[in-house]
């Protein structure tokens, strides 16, 4: 039930024209209209990278109406090999 009902609104807000932009998996550019709340070491990459949007963006009628908080996800310098030695 509750997936029919956001289902409903989504199509509710976008016939009035509004679009909600999740930024996950982005490459990060400081340049970009996001607010960057946190910074996260990860393992797992080779740039700077949108790990998780906290707060999308929101456009009514093109305009921006809500600017997204993201944490970005940094790659890991130095891993610890379990020798105490980066």
């Amino acid at each position: 039930m509750a997936t029919r009902d956001l289902t409903a609104m989504s199509e509710r807000l976008s016939k009035a024209g509004v679009r909600v932009q999740n930024h996950d998996g982005v490459p990060w550019d400081p340049g970009m209209s996001l607010k960057a709340i946190a910074y996260e070491p990860r393992s797992n990459l080779d740039r700077e990278t949108v790990v998780e949007t906290e707060r999308p963006t929101v456009y009514r009628g093109g305009r921006c109406i809500q600017f997204g908080h993201v944490i970005v996800g940094v790659p890991e310098k130095g891993q610890d090999s379990g020798t105490g030695q980066h």
